[in-house]
């Protein structure tokens, strides 16, 4: 009988050892799938930022072509007014 004791209690340490097993291997798969899922969110915030930066250059691009053309509209328009006061000075120099 004290076999079957003595059988009980290793058996029941084994038991215990192979719970904490399975715990620690429940844990390193919840670990390894965390760390999957955080890859995926990595490379879908990697492509995100690309996907921005391209914009942000676009825009950029967008807002030089914008400078230009409002440099060019107002030189236009001093050029205009530089038109418009010639054509009032003359008429000044009809009317005197």
């Amino acid at each position: 009988m004290a076999s079957q004791t003595s059988f009980s209690e290793s058996d029941s340490d084994g038991g215990g050892a192979l719970q904490s097993l399975d715990k620690l291997e429940t844990r390193i798969k919840d670990a390894v799938s965390r760390l999957g899922e955080a890859d995926q969110r990595r490379i879908a915030a990697e492509g995100e930022a690309q996907r921005v930066q391209a914009l942000f250059t676009e825009k950029e691009s967008e807002i030089e072509r914008l400078r230009s053309e409002i440099e060019e509209l107002r030189m236009e328009r001093d050029e205009v007014r530089k038109r418009i006061e010639a054509l009032v000075g003359s008429i000044d120099n009809l009317s005197a």
